[in-house]
């Protein structure tokens, strides 16, 4: 590869680089629409009575796998 090749490629990837660390520096993501995040969600069920049966499920599931996997701490 010649030389300048490299350094254009190297160039745009620092371009790249710089772009991604001023959305993290700014609190954005590009991952994130309309600027809402996960942490939106924190809570949000917390008066369903329905939690507990969802909670249990999967904790249920999970132990199920850790079971099946050999790595049930039990």
């Amino acid at each position: 590869m010649p030389e300048t090749d490299l350094e254009s490629r190297v160039q745009t990837l620092e371009q790249k680089l710089e772009q991604i660390a001023a959305q993290v520096r700014a609190g954005r993501s590009g991952s994130r629409k309309n600027g809402k995040s996960w942490q939106g969600s924190l809570g949000m069920f917390n008066d369903s009575s329905l939690m507990p049966v969802v909670d249990n499920e999967g904790n249920r599931i999970r132990q199920a796998d850790r079971t099946k996997s050999g790595d049930d701490p039990a």
